[in-house]
């Protein structure tokens, strides 16, 4: 009984020592633009981005947000329907935010990221004010920015 829990103790010191070698192999190794399954997998597991947004005078139906980078061709449906559907992949370098209003393009918000594995809070805050559609976008982070910016509707 007693080598019995000395095995089941060596075998989770072992499993909980992997785990902070693959953590530090992941922080320690750089990422080319090219990813493989394991960066992404480690995008997701290590994802330090949160969002949040709100609005004023808008339905949450009528927005959409889009990412892309400038250094990566896809583009990534951020949020839909009234909810974040998907999160960013921590690339460095130029991020583009796209905000739809009723399925066209209103604002076009770049963010330019440093190092990959910089985690931001992304506030949007879209406010309908008279004839007028306007938002507050906030990174806030390492590489934190500010927009605010107004729209005719």
């Amino acid at each position: 009984m007693k080598t019995k829990k000395i095995g089941i103790v060596v075998i989770l010191s072992l499993i909980i020592l992997a785990v902070i070698a693959f953590a530090v192999y992941l922080k320690s190794r750089p990422i080319s633009n090219n990813y493989t399954l394991l960066d992404k997998l480690s995008i997701r597991f290590f994802d330090k981005n949160k969002y949040k947004i709100d609005f004023d005078n808008v339905n949450c139906r009528d927005i959409n947000i889009n990412w892309t980078s400038e250094s990566d061709t896809k583009t990534v449906q951020l949020y839909k329907d009234c909810k974040f559907i998907n999160s960013l992949e921590s690339i460095y370098g130029k991020n583009i935010f796209e905000v739809f209003y009723k399925e066209k393009p209103y604002f076009r918000l770049p963010h330019f990221k440093t190092n990959h594995w910089n985690g931001h809070n992304y506030n949007f805050h879209i406010v309908a004010i008279k004839d007028t559609l306007k938002i507050t976008f906030k990174a806030i982070g390492n590489d934190s920015v500010i927009y605010n910016i107004a729209r005719p509707l």
